[in-house]
């Protein structure tokens, strides 16, 4: 795990921890909750611009600090679906 923060531009990444109720609240408000997977547009600077599904977020240095991630895989990227969601 690692804060979004220090992710670099290009990589695929799942939320894991969001720290402090205010922020994990905010952030729900936008879409991003534990679990949400995001691609990093921008990092690096002043904050990060996440992209999930066809919205792009901005997020604040200091949040992006609270908001813990880990990369995915090349093969994480793409997950097979469940079983439960393949229609026979």
């Amino acid at each position: 795990m690692m804060p979004l923060a220090l992710c670099p531009p290009g990589e695929r990444v799942e939320v894991v921890h969001i720290r402090g109720r205010r922020l994990r609240e905010r952030l729900r408000s936008m879409g991003i909750t534990e679990g949400t997977v995001g691609h990093v547009l921008q990092g690096h600077g002043l904050g990060v611009i996440l992209k999930v599904g066809n919205t792009r977020i901005a997020i604040g240095r200091g949040a992006a600090h609270k908001v813990l991630v880990r990369v995915l895989t090349p093969d994480e990227e793409n997950p097979r679906p469940l079983a439960s969601q393949v229609r026979p």
